[in-house]
């Protein structure tokens, strides 16, 4: 069975994580929230994510991907799964009930 098939099975038995974009984007601020200092400007002060995003919005861009690799998923249909659950459950899913059916139904 096609790893993409298996991967799609743990996500609907809640064995994977499966994270849309705006998830992943909410990790993302979260992460330079935390990491960065806040900007203050004249007793002003904005989160790091949205100075960072509105101030200089290609390299908010181009840090997306980074992160995502840091933390170690990948693209999945449109969202983000991480990489070892995925391989993990891959490696230990049992497609013999479904190699069975296929034969009874060639029979």
């Amino acid at each position: 069975m096609e790893r993409d098939k298996i991967i799609q099975i743990g996500i609907n038995e809640g064995e994977i994580e499966f994270h849309d974009d705006d998830a992943m984007h909410d990790k993302y601020n979260e992460m330079l929230n935390e990491v960065y200092p806040t900007p203050s400007v004249a007793g002003c002060e904005m989160a790091p994510a949205d100075f960072l995003e509105q101030n200089d919005p290609t390299m908010y861009r181009c840090g997306f991907p980074d992160f995502t690799d840091s933390e170690g998923t990948e693209d999945f249909n449109g969202g983000y799964i991480y990489t070892s659950e995925a391989d993990d459950f891959v490696d230990n899913y049992d497609d013999s009930d479904e190699e069975d059916e296929e034969d009874k139904d060639e029979v």
